[in-house]
């Protein structure tokens, strides 16, 4: 359900839109009104909603600049412009900010129900090609992080240092780091792998690309990189026993870790 917020200094007007339109039958919620643009600021944060149908002329703060701070702080908001037929100059300075909605006073269920109708079809195209953006994120993501996986296991089956340095910044492996030590995993049985796989994975994931991961011979092998022998030491103990904590906690599955000697 949209939340619609409704700004205008004239309370005969806010109260036609308030009561004359069916809205939560027609899918939508007047989460909110106020007078001015300076009191309607700090509400909209509180309440953040996804429709703003503002006058132009009000005191204190008028409609053209609380739409340039809405559109500044909450760019998702869609605004609405009321306007009287004298204010058109207004309007079309709203317009050339961005504004692609407008409506005359007085004003009419039908033209309102009209304007939400369009915004809410707009709302669902944005979230459509926004879940399609994040879902070609994940699937770029896991497609690179299959890519990373053979390439730390060629890296430790002993592939030709050359090769894989040439493809390290095409698989977004920055070995800006100098010291390296390697770490082997074991899981408790090999059923237990996806599962210990998967909270060591999303244990990695905060740490800026310093941990790579990958199945070795039925252990996880991790290559863990640091500034230097000190910080790296840090990082890998920090991150084997962050790793034994939350499996024991979190499934009850104890593991074995064994952690390499430092080199550059």
């Amino acid at each position: 359900m949209l939340k619609v917020f409704v700004v205008d200094d004239e309370i005969v007007i806010r109260e036609g839109i308030r009561n004359s339109f069916p809205w939560e039958e027609s899918g939508y919620q007047l989460s909110g009104e106020a007078p001015d643009g300076e009191i309607a600021l700090s509400m909209l944060q509180d309440i953040k909603p996804d429709v703003l149908i503002t006058d132009i002329k009000m005191p204190f703060m008028d409609g053209l600049t609380l739409c340039r701070k809405i559109m500044h702080t909450m760019p998702w908001v869609h605004v609405v412009i009321l306007s009287g037929y004298d204010d058109f100059s207004y309007a079309k300075e709203a317009i050339s900010l961005g504004v692609k909605e407008y409506l005359l006073k007085p004003v009419s269920a039908y033209d309102l129900g009209q304007v939400l109708q369009r915004i809410s079809r707009s709302i669902d195209e944005e979230r459509r090609q926004q879940a399609d953006y994040e879902a070609m994120k994940r699937q770029l993501a896991s497609s690179t992080r299959l890519m990373q996986e053979k390439w730390l296991l060629e890296l430790l089956l002993g592939a030709p240092a050359e090769s894989l340095l040439a493809q390290a910044g095409k698989l977004n492996i920055h070995l800006r780091f100098h010291w390296f030590r390697v770490m082997l995993i074991a899981p408790g049985g090999q059923d237990d792998m996806l599962l210990v796989r998967a909270h060591v994975q999303r244990l990695s994931e905060g740490l800026d690309g310093r941990i790579l991961l990958c199945e070795a011979g039925g252990y996880i092998a991790v290559l863990a990189m640091g500034e230097s022998d000190e910080d790296l030491e840090e990082c890998v103990f920090a991150f084997a026993q962050a790793v034994k904590y939350e499996l024991e906690r979190t499934v009850g599955i104890k593991l074995r870790v064994a952690i390499g000697a430092p080199t550059k």
